[in-house]
């Protein structure tokens, strides 16, 4: 009975916790803004990927998977070179994993997808240096998503048939659970170049701290995302 009382109290206060942490990445973006403060908008191709990991096993990395993202963004200036810039995001990510075997006539091959979409806060601590012309930055710090929307797709062909499925990954089941953990939180780094007019290229690349298998779903896989993205944008 102790034992059970501990691990309920201890799921809850994770759960807490990790709410505690969004709303903390939400409250720091209302920060009293100087007259120096910037503000501009983004558009980006974020280049996103799986890793599933069985608990004390092996584990395995899913393909690509190519996305959309779109956003505002703004600047707030702590000094002469450093600045805060936090943004607020819609992206989508995901991965393909794909796995196959038999021999002869007997060969099966099977594709699951994994599709997101997110509403995302990257708060990044941000360096500039001016060289003529052009300004080159560099960023890094965590970021906090709030998966709006998870699908998965599978297709098992075996025998020349194939069979298809899709499922709402957030939709819950009789006894109340998801899938998917719809909160992650992880760390976002990037640099780029901006020009005079206020246009600006970037690259960066962001990884999953959290596991999004639910813990009441799935007890034995650990499953985290990655992502590499381009993106450009302009400040106002």
């Amino acid at each position: 009975m102790n034992y059970f009382l501990f691990n309920l109290i201890f799921f809850k206060m994770k759960k807490v916790f990790k709410c505690l942490i969004f709303a903390v990445l939400f409250a720091a973006t209302s920060v009293s803004v100087s007259a120096d403060a910037r503000f501009g908008a983004r558009l980006g191709l974020p280049i996103s990927s799986v890793k599933v990991s069985e608990k004390n096993s092996s584990s395995s990395s899913s393909g690509s998977k190519v996305g959309f993202q779109v956003g505002i963004l703004g600047e707030l200036p702590i000094g002469e070179s450093f600045s805060f810039q936090p943004e607020f995001l819609f992206t989508q990510g995901g991965g393909t994993l794909k796995d196959k075997g038999g021999s002869g006539d007997y060969k099966w091959e099977e594709k699951n997808t994994f599709a997101t979409g997110e509403l995302q806060i990257p708060l990044n601590f941000k360096y500039t240096h001016s060289l003529g012309s052009v300004k080159i930055f560099g960023l890094a710090g965590l970021y906090g998503s709030y998966i709006v929307s998870a699908e998965g797709k599978s297709e098992y062909t075996y025998d020349g048939e194939t069979e298809k499925e899709t499922t709402d990954l957030l939709k819950k089941d009789g006894k109340g659970n998801r899938q998917v953990d719809q909160l992650e939180i992880g760390l976002n780094v990037a640099a780029g170049v901006e020009l005079q007019n206020g246009l600006f290229i970037e690259a960066g690349y962001k990884h999953g701290f959290t596991n999004l298998a639910t813990k009441d779903y799935d007890e034995e896989n650990v499953i985290k995302k990655s992502a590499f993205s381009i993106g450009v944008g302009f400040f106002f």
